[in-house]
């Protein structure tokens, strides 16, 4: 007989099988346009890759730092506003953008600082590797989250996430001599598994509401009052999907309990990044779904009762924490708890109400943003004050032999 099971089948399969062909070529033909011949942290890739082989190992993260200062620069010769297939240029993603590269310039001082310490120290971190290996992957990775900005394409978003995770996953597994680094990439990696899988399978239900994979177009179809019903009954299943995939990034309950087994794993310098890049994610995430005009009643409260948790769990868990990283990784799951109050309130401010700050809304493109602005002003100063205070610690003692 035809049970659940096969009904979902069914429908994954009709989703997947009426995909644009040509739409998702027109994705990828400018994506790859987009690379090659604007990006500039394309060159710097390639340099700090293959600079190891003949400038050394020390050279990585400088050139690193290089190549973000020049995607600063050039920046501020695109457009204010530019659409293509798949990716939207405007106040949002700029906004994303500026602060990925300046997140990225941070990160990449705090790694030359932890080289220059491991250089120069006497302690069993004096030969460290793989630095250029390093730099050029985390170049990947501002490009993954600077497309997953640019994302009005759910193609597009998930090529976008994956372009973060994979590259966070060769962070976490280049230290090859250190059984907890393993483990804690390990970790990420199947967990990390797990989300990437639950998003893709919210994409699928979200291409059977709106028949495309373009937000504008779910969007528009989600408001009309004669959709139909058996198709919205997916709203709050691809919901439920999503924000779990959200929550995996931003260390948010119920995908928290990773983050203080891998901060204590890894390296300084990748704690920070763990504690920050990957939230900026997870927020662009959760501002596509408020956009898509859900059930809102649906999105508020699960991001209120997520966020009270969060916080919650995330506060309780410090109280008895010995080690310095899992503290810190504590206090990430408390801010991620109070980033999902922001969201909370974006969708719960009706549509049709003006907003308090129309800077702040003009920021979005939308009414909704009082509270994802907060969001995002939020995030940005935690960022920075999360990588300043690794920064200091890596200065004290990067390789924290206790964190105690």
């Amino acid at each position: 007989g035809n049970g659940p099971r096969d009904s979902v089948v069914g429908l994954t399969r009709g989703c997947v099988q009426q995909l644009n062909r040509d739409e998702l070529q027109g994705v990828v033909a400018h994506e790859f346009s987009h690379i090659f011949h604007q990006d500039t942290r394309l060159n710097m890739r390639l340099v700090a890759w293959l600079g190891g082989a003949f400038l050394g190992l020390r050279w990585g993260w400088p050139v690193a730092l290089a190549g973000i200062g020049a995607a600063l620069l050039t920046a501020r010769l695109q457009p204010a506003s530019a659409a293509a297939a798949g990716v939207t240029l405007d106040a949002f993603s700029g906004f994303i953008r500026w602060m990925v590269l300046s997140l990225g310039g941070l990160l990449a001082l705090v790694q030359s600082g932890d080289l220059f310490l491991s250089a120069t120290s006497r302690g069993p971190g004096r030969h460290r590797g793989g630095t250029c290996e390093e730099a050029g992957t985390f170049l990947v990775l501002l490009a993954g989250l600077s497309l997953t900005g640019l994302a009005s394409d759910l193609v597009t978003l998930f090529a976008g996430l994956e372009l973060v995770s994979i590259p966070t996953y060769i962070l976490l597994a280049l230290k090859r001599s250190d059984a907890r680094g393993q483990e804690a990439g390990l970790k990420y990696f199947f967990l990390s598994l797990v989300a990437s899988a639950l998003f893709l399978y919210a994409v699928v239900c979200l291409y059977g509401l709106g028949g495309s994979t373009d937000l504008g177009t779910i969007a528009a179809r989600l408001r009309e009052p004669a959709a139909d019903e058996s198709l919205r009954a997916l709203a709050p299943v691809a919901l439920g999907m999503a924000i779990v995939a959200a929550a995996f990034r931003l260390a948010a309950v119920p995908m928290h309990f990773y983050a203080p087994d891998v901060y204590e794993g890894t390296s300084p310098g990748n704690a920070a990044l763990l504690s920050t890049l990957p939230k900026v994610a997870g927020l662009v995430v959760l501002a596509r779904l408020v956009g898509l005009a859900m059930p809102l009643d649906l999105v508020w409260q699960t991001a209120a009762v997520l966020a009270a948790v969060t916080m919650t769990v995330g506060n309780v868990m410090a109280l008895w924490q010995r080690n310095l990283r899992r503290l810190l990784a504590c206090s990430s799951i408390a801010h991620a708890g109070y980033l999902l109050v922001g969201v909370a309130v974006a969708a719960a401010v009706p549509a049709t109400r003006p907003p308090a700050h129309p800077q702040a809304a003009a920021l979005l493109g939308t009414p909704l943003l009082d509270g994802m602005a907060a969001a995002l002003f939020y995030l940005a100063t935690y960022a920075v004050a999360t990588i300043g205070l690794f920064g200091a610690l890596a200065y004290l003692g990067h390789r924290w032999p206790t964190g105690r």
